[in-house]
């Protein structure tokens, strides 16, 4: 299954997380262990695909590998070197995947488990951005932000799995605290889970989500009764947060551009049991968008972004950022900030908010909103630096209208 996720990841342009959720609706495990270890084994890989073709082109004598035997051996490698599996499995289990090329997998690898410390070696004095699995580009503008220190503090965290946790939600509240779950110190109603509570998630009593996607819902503060805006909100948890603080009275309108989307988010909204709400589908980058008049009192734009913040859960974006996208994520950021900052109410908040590290999509964002548009002042911004806090990237600002 890894293998052929991998594939399909390669041909496709589909996100790992994307395919690795369809396959665990397709496929229903006897061992919880498993689904585990083919999203350990997938995400693994790609975690450490520059490392793993490091070494595999130090052990092949033969040249051209078929993408197949290529993922194989990755997979291998991967289980022999970072996992630390045992090695006879690593090694049959890679032999019998592998058809007509048995005798080459099996001589790869048995090669590395001789060769391991020269292999460990070759990792220790390769440059950062190898070692790691990052673009060289990223690693320059994290050290340019956060310095030396900081930077080798993310480098090193971007290369780990990222920590699962739940929000508790409030509009259905669980009676007691569900088994595996502890309590996150610094921000009441996240929980760290060991374990993810699947009954709670179904009955709706809480939700899977980062401790960071809370600061700008925080920022944003919507009251009960108020006419609130979620313009870019699958799959849901914000706009939820949001229905939380707004008590479920007023009306919240979250929108999105895809309708499979919209599907996830009005079901996700359901069973957390949000009843303010209205789904619509609005593409806020389309020059035509329609302005039917209505002034929101508050409105939350969280926008697509490069994603450089949530690297750990979304591990294949490090295979796609590059500068011409952090610039093009910038261009449609700028054209959702034009078409919803015309529907604030005078006086009214709007938060501004990104899962990226980088200043173009944050910093450089809230001048440009400045210059463009004087009747806003700036309230307050935040950075969550995931070196500093554990939780995802994130940035938030907050806006607000003159009267």
């Amino acid at each position: 299954m890894a293998v052929d996720i991998l594939l399909e990841w390669q041909t496709s342009g589909t996100y790992a997380d994307a395919l690795l959720a369809a396959a665990d609706q397709r496929h229903i495990f006897a061992n919880p262990s498993d689904r585990g270890l083919l999203h350990a084994l997938v995400l693994g890989v790609l975690r450490h695909k520059t490392m793993l073709d490091i070494w595999l082109g130090e052990l092949n004598q033969r040249g051209r590998l078929t993408d197949p035997v290529r993922w194989i051996l990755r997979l291998g490698l991967f289980q022999l070197l970072k996992m630390g599996m045992a090695p006879h499995a690593a090694v049959d289990e890679s032999v019998n995947l592998s058809y007509d090329e048995k005798p080459l997998v099996n001589a790869i690898l048995r090669r590395a488990i001789e060769e391991k410390d020269h292999l460990l070696a070759i990792e220790e004095d390769a440059p950062l951005h190898e070692r790691h699995s990052l673009p060289d580009f990223l690693i320059e503008r994290w050290r340019w932000i956060f310095g030396e220190e900081g930077m080798l503090k993310i480098v090193e965290l971007m290369g780990q799995p990222a920590e699962t946790f739940v929000r508790l939600n409030q509009l259905k509240p669980w009676t007691e605290i569900p088994v595996g779950l502890s309590p996150v110190e610094s921000l009441p109603g996240f929980f760290r889970a060991a374990t993810v509570p699947r009954a709670e998630l179904e009955a709706g009593t809480c939700y899977v989500q980062d401790p960071s996607t809370w600061f700008s819902c925080a920022l944003l503060a919507p009251q009960p009764g108020q006419t609130v805006l979620d313009a870019c909100a699958a799959p849901g948890g914000k706009a939820a947060v949001l229905a939380q603080f707004m008590e479920n009275q007023g009306t919240l309108v979250a929108t999105d551009t895809s309708s499979r989307r919209l599907k996830r988010l009005s079901e996700n909204l359901t069973r957390l049991g949000v009843t303010n709400v209205e789904c619509r589908n609005v593409d806020w980058t389309a020059e035509d968008v329609l302005d039917d008049g209505v002034r929101f009192d508050r409105i939350l734009l969280d926008v697509p972004c490069s994603n450089t913040g949530v690297m750990r859960r979304r591990v294949d974006v490090r295979w796609r950022v590059t500068p011409d996208v952090v610039a093009e994520m910038a261009g449609v950021q700028w054209s959702i900030l034009n078409a919803t900052i015309p529907r604030l109410a005078p006086g009214g908040r709007l938060v501004y908010s990104t899962c990226s590290l980088e200043p173009a999509e944050n910093d450089a964002q809230v001048e440009r909103v400045l210059a463009a548009f004087p009747h806003l002042r700036l309230v307050e911004k935040k950075l969550v630096a995931p070196h500093e806090t554990g939780f995802d990237g994130a940035f938030a600002a907050l806006f607000e209208a003159a009267l």
